[in-house]
């Protein structure tokens, strides 16, 4: 070769290096949506590759690797036919039990899996690589919380027209060789990021709905489908700092129904261990982790054994956490036993710094005198307080509203909170819980933001989708007419601080002043709150603006009604979210191979809905003095005793004709093989003969009083049907009393029972005698001899 050719051939290579850097940093001019109009892009398409995944797994450790799945996981060709594969969003180092359970009753092979290893950047250029073979268009997230704001509406609109997603810092010549690869001449933008020369930009989610009603309608009809949620929830305020408080193991006695007399088990309830911590003053929006132990698991899988808790203002004595490691999640081995007892709660104080609270420990064992119990607190001090507790379920919004064709309607707006702008009509801030719920000066506050935040928003889109104006008076009885004879399904994605629920005033359970006297009335703190949290506000088109009483009653309707469908979607996190909605997806096939099962139509009905005053009391209550008599006497005891205000759990039968209005109206009519159980038959677990044997050998009085036949009766193992019929039905349909998380089943007649008799050995009879005359006055009837023989198969987590 001549020394001429060889410097030839370097500088070549100098040129080749020199131009191949530069395609690789050039950017595309910014010219965003110049000449581009919206139909240009109705009509834009992508092609997928025939090498699709089976099934898609992706870690949830990043909400944008589930929007970044979702058009490859649910897409739409030209005519609109649609593909669906399976989508998991995963804690790959502790997944939960339901997104597991749905992989395996799926089957399909999960042949495609976004570990968490790379970043979005990366993963989204590998898939739009490996599974698009062409594509006209790209939608591109800035990846950052706005960006995923205005990705969470706009992901849909990558399903319906089966083109990539890419999230980015930056459009460099990485991402447009790829795209230039891909034959893309349209971006789609969200989010601060340069485009090419055909370049469509939302500036905001107004401007993204609008889009998706049009290209939805253009593509397959009219919008049947809205999904609200808020992208705050995968968004967490920062943790600014922390501080750790750790208590015991201390030992408390044990209060028990299962195996003491009433007298000593009442001397008990409140005998346990306190612990006392305190705010840092400058924790403004405080963060309050819970994790309390009962170290005595013997009777825990036997009995139903457990550790209670409580915290407590040591300022106002107002309660911010209650509960129990029933409502726990235990820890087991790989055989399913029983290794730690615990449970995890925590809440959000707002403007709580400097001040003190204290634990209250409490053990429930059934054949343990005493026992250990502990707890461990952390509280971190956030940036704010807009903090969701379901945390990342609206990053599997899209993927639930691409799959019904519908549009995405999410504001990090919707989330209420208490914080300095959220001021009662004296100019009083709330201080305490975060949420109305256990705050009941929030309530009016809650309600107005709903109202004002996102019903009405919502009402003006339902209006666009109708055709109607949103104005005047008039508009809204159209509009009312309009939903009325064509509804719309509604999902709401999230949990209540990004979703708020609309709260109304409830007689029986009262939130706040109800009689105007002054004094807070609110009952049921411990579990949640008072009033009646409701959804309906979302369903419903015209309500009375800022009503919240328990006749709360609609506009243009005799009694309150609701024009469309409307559903939440809820979990623990992301994983249980999904699990839900995937194996909703992919229901045909789940029951496809089954045959019996698909057929069966549990209906489990509880005592939880007969209460009633007794007529005597009703009569008694009527005689001058009497009444005055009794509401000293309630006083007195603390409320242990009550003949005034109740409530008073008591036998009405009301619960057995609901369940044969159940069955013959729902379960029958839909063509179901219709299972009923009633009341404590209908509990999850009985007690086993070894159990009931040891509650009758455990002291001096069990072995006088305690009847094991009448109890075998009533809680034996082969006298409970509840998993039975809850494992081997299609359809359930389930009554109970208590909370979303912890509820039971049994009725008066367990309350009432396991008492033989000192001198008198007739079980039945002291059952009829303390079910109907004594009982429905003591703590309302939840309290007698045989209280706590139910506890093993209450309905929990």
């Amino acid at each position: 070769m001549k020394k001429n050719d060889k410097i030839i051939i370097g500088i070549g290579i100098i040129v080749l290096l020199i131009s191949s850097t530069l395609i690789y940093l050039w950017v595309p001019p910014s010219i965003e949506g110049e000449g581009i109009k919206e139909e240009d892009i109705f009509s834009i398409s992508g092609t997928l590759t025939n090498d699709l995944p089976s099934a898609i797994e992706v870690s949830s450790e990043n909400p944008f690797y589930a929007l970044i799945a979702t058009p490859l996981a649910i897409h739409y060709d030209k005519d609109g036919k649609q593909q669906v594969i399976p989508l998991y969003v995963k804690n790959l180092t502790n997944p939960s039990k339901a997104i597991t359970r749905a992989e395996e009753i799926i089957g399909k092979p999960i042949d495609a899996c976004i570990n968490g290893s790379e970043s979005p950047r990366k993963i989204s250029i590998d898939l739009a690589k490996k599974y698009w073979s062409k594509s006209e268009g790209v939608l591109l997230i800035k990846n950052d919380q706005d960006g995923y704001n205005l990705g969470v509406v706009a992901t849909p609109i990558a399903s319906y027209l089966s083109i990539p997603i890419i999230v980015t810092d930056t459009v460099d010549g990485e991402i447009y060789s790829t795209l230039r690869n891909l034959g893309v001449r349209y971006y789609i933008i969200c989010g601060n990021l340069s485009g090419g020369d055909s370049s469509f930009r939302f500036d905001s989610v107004e401007d993204i709905v609008n889009f998706s009603i049009e290209l939805v309608q253009e593509k397959f009809g009219d919008v049947e489908y809205i999904t609200l949620t808020n992208p705050i929830d995968a968004w967490p305020p920062k943790v600014l700092d922390s501080k750790d408080f750790y208590f015991g193991p201390d030992v408390v006695k044990s209060a028990s129904m299962n195996t003491q007399n009433m007298i000593k088990f009442m001397m008990r309830y409140f005998s346990g261990v306190t612990w006392d911590f305190k705010i840092p003053d400058d924790y403004k929006y405080a963060l309050v982790e819970f994790d309390g132990y009962n170290h005595e698991i013997d009777g825990v899988d036997k009995f139903g054994d457990c550790a209670d808790f409580s915290i407590n203002s040591l300022e106002d004595g107002r309660n911010i956490i209650f509960t129990s490691t029933r409502q726990g999640t235990p820890v087991r081995d790989g055989k399913g036993n029983l290794i730690e007892d615990k449970v995890h709660s925590e809440i959000v104080l707002y403007d709580c710094g400097g001040r003190s609270y204290r634990i209250s420990a409490y053990g429930r064992w059934t054949l343990k005198d005493e026992g250990k119990v502990s707890a461990h607190i952390t509280i971190k001090k956030l940036e704010h307080p807009r903090y969701e507790m379901m945390k990342s379920l609206s990053s599997i919004a899209p993927y639930l509203t691409a799959y019904h064709k519908g549009i995405i309607f999410a504001k990090p707006d919707f989330a209420f909170t208490a914080d300095d702008d959220v001021i009662t009509d004296e100019g009083k801030t709330c201080l305490g819980v975060y949420l109305p719920g256990r705050n009941p000066e929030l309530v009016p506050m809650s309600n107005k933001h709903v109202y004002d935040k996102i019903h009405e928003p919502l009402n003006r889109l339902l209006a666009k989708l109708a055709g109607i104006s949103y104005g005047k008076t008039i508009d809204l009885k159209y509009l009312t007419e309009y939903y009325k004879n064509n509804p719309v399904y509604i999902a709401l994605v999230g949990g209540t601080a990004a979703l708020p629920r609309y709260l109304y005033q409830n007689e029986v359970e009262p939130i706040g002043d109800i009689d105007g006297d002054g004094i807070d009335d609110t009952v049921g703190i411990n579990f949640g709150g008072g009033g009646t949290n409701s959804d309906n506000i979302y369903a419903d088109i015209d309500p009375v603006p800022y009503e919240w009483s328990n006749k709360a009653q609609d506009i243009y309707s005799n009694y309150p009604f609701l024009e469309n469908i409307v559903g939440r979607i809820t979990g623990w996190d992301v994983q249980d979210a999904n699990a839900q909605i995937v194996r909703t997806i992919f229901y045909g096939k789940i029951i496809k191979d089954l045959t019996e099962w698909k057929n069966h139509f549990g209906n489990l009905f509880g005592g939880g809905i007969d209460f009633r005053k007794p007529l005597w009391v009703q009569i008694l209550n009527h005689i001058p003095g009497l009444k005055q008599l009794f509401v000293i006497l309630d006083k007195f005891s603390a409320g242990f005793v009550n003949f005034d205000e109740g409530p008073w759990k008591y036998d009405t039968g009301f619960s057995r004709i609901m369940a044969k209005t159940i069955e013959d109206k729902i379960g029958k009519e839909l063509g179901f093989k219709v299972k009923t159980a009633l009341h404590e038959s209908s509990i999850l677990e009985g007690l086993s003969d070894e159990a009931i044997n040891e509650i009758k050998k455990a002291n001096l009085w069990t072995r006088l009083t305690f009847s094991t036949s009448q109890v075998k009766n009533l809680v034996g193992k082969g006298n409970v049907e509840g998993r039975e019929i809850l494992e081997n039905s299609n359809f359930i349909w389930l009554t109970g009393h208590g909370c979303p998380y912890n509820f039971g089943l049994d009725s008066p007649d367990l309350v009432a029972s396991g008492f033989d008799g000192i001198i008198l050995n007739a079980p039945n009879l002291w059952q009829k005698i303390l079910k109907n005359t004594i009982l429905p006055h003591f703590v309302g009837g939840f309290w007698g001899p045989g209280g706590w023989l139910g506890r093993l198969g209450e309905y929990n987590t």
